[in-house]
């Protein structure tokens, strides 16, 4: 009945907690006919208390809005102190509500959160035994044993407490289990996207190596033999004959080198690159495409993003009639 940890958006696991405690609700209204005979109306009035605050929690964690840090240990002291006062109004140690918590350690284990399954564990221990030691009348702790006696109720009322502690702990070995699995888990992935962020950095260095090479080389060579062509003294058919030829291996040098390393890239950001390639490639293509953005600041994956973005805008110029695409 409890969930994680940190302010964030609502996930799984903490809806799931919200859902089990409206489930709950039913075995909990089913004990009001065994609630006694003078305490059914506070029995009354605090379910309908407890199932007022886990329908509006429900509400609250649907509506997709951030949980606050804190969230776990609210939800638990609400489920403990609900668990406790239905008991003591239906039975006190006896009260089949208390089985209620045997589910709260158990509940925790999703949070990934050792400290709070342990203390779920030792609280509800210690709130079965304030029902033992505060009962409303003293039929509740003799209805544990009816046939042998005050000492076998408060014995099996201490067994009881006792199984509470041994499933709290086993609840928190388990949580310690899957928190370090987790963490594991989280470690790994954070490694493989450094590794993807640098394999993804070295081919960008050598694509941006290669369009310098290009450039000032290649290029460049293609532009002196154009000036040269240009010249007075040139014959005028050759020139005739090359320059168109030069100029649109020119251009596509440029493209090329354009499309090996962009400089607006790195001086405008990855929503001006791919704003670029995309009319690039829609022309190339002879396609329309849409592209929306709203990036606003750099990010440190750019260069993976736009390495992305143009292997797919490479295969829709392949591989797509004509026609439009969007990119968002």
């Amino acid at each position: 009945m409890v969930s994680s940890s940190s302010p964030r958006r609502v996930g799984r696991g903490i809806e799931g907690a919200a859902w089990s405690r409206v489930v709950v609700l039913l075995p909990m209204a089913v004990s009001v006919l065994v609630a006694e005979a003078g305490y059914r109306t506070p029995f009354l009035l605090a379910l309908l208390g407890y199932a007022v605050w886990t329908t509006g929690w429900l509400w609250w964690v649907r509506g997709g809005s951030a949980v606050p840090s804190w969230h776990a240990h609210l939800t638990a002291a609400a489920d403990v102190g609900a668990i406790t006062v239905l008991s003591l109004f239906s039975g006190g140690p006896s009260s089949e509500v208390g089985y209620a918590y045997v589910l709260l350690p158990f509940a925790a284990i999703p949070s990934y959160r050792p400290r709070l399954t342990a203390a779920l564990g030792g609280v509800s221990a210690l709130a079965y035994l304030f029902l033992l030691l505060v009962p409303l009348r003293p039929t509740d702790i003799g209805n544990l044993d009816p046939a042998r006696g005050a000492p076998y109720d408060i014995l099996r009322a201490f067994g009881f407490a006792g199984y509470l502690l041994w499933f709290g702990v086993v609840c928190t070995v388990l949580t310690s289990v899957l928190a370090h699995r987790g963490a594991r888990i989280a470690t790994l992935l954070k490694v493989q996207e450094q590794l993807v962020t640098d394999v993804i950095s070295a081919e960008e260095r050598e694509r941006a190596a290669l369009a310098d090479a290009l450039h000032d080389s290649a290029v460049q060579n293609l532009m002196a033999a154009k000036l040269e062509l240009s010249a007075p003294t040139a014959d005028p058919e050759l020139s005739g004959r090359l320059e168109p030829l030069l100029a649109a291996t020119i251009g596509e040098l440029r493209q090329a080198v354009f499309d090996l390393h962009p400089r607006v890239l790195s001086d405008l950001g990855v929503a001006a690159a791919l704003e670029t390639l995309c009319r690039g490639s829609g022309e190339r293509g002879g396609f329309r495409v849409e592209f929306r953005s709203d990036l606003e600041r750099r990010y440190r994956l750019e260069p993976m993003l736009y390495s992305v973005a143009r292997e797919l805008l490479s295969n829709a110029v392949r591989h797509s009639g004509r026609g439009s695409c969007g990119w968002s």
